[in-house]
């Protein structure tokens, strides 16, 4: 299932389909998601897949992949004086604050990506 790069869109706990690779991938990935939509760009674009380091912490201006009240996005986290934020890459979307009442996950680190057509078999 995709990914969001804007409104957010769940990654459930289990793997949706499996692919062979190869070399498409870092060494330390431990598994890959699609992206859908725009608020990434110019860096990540609808097709492509991120490939993800299970983390469950970001240094601050890392790109990840978050659970946040049901949805899943691949933000920029920007933890600040005021609060911490998913940042978008594309400067048309809002920061989304993180509140203490958030049920708020990170599921990993971007260590890479592909474009999707570069997978063979994938669609």
């Amino acid at each position: 299932e995709p990914v969001s790069a804007g409104t957010g869109n769940y990654l459930e706990d289990s793997v949706k389909e499996t692919y062979d690779v190869g070399h498409l991938a870092p060494e330390q990935t431990d598994f890959g998601v699609r992206i859908s939509g725009d608020s990434m760009e110019p860096l990540y674009h609808t097709g492509d897949v991120a490939w993800i380091q299970k983390k469950d912490s970001l240094a601050n201006g890392e790109i990840g992949i978050f659970y946040l009240n049901g949805n899943t996005y691949i933000k920029e986290l920007h933890d600040e004086p005021d609060g911490v934020y998913l940042i978008s890459l594309n400067q048309k979307y809002h920061p989304i604050q993180i509140l203490e009442s958030d049920s708020f996950k990170i599921f990993g680190k971007v260590i890479g990506k592909c474009k999707g057509a570069e997978i063979p078999g994938f669609h």
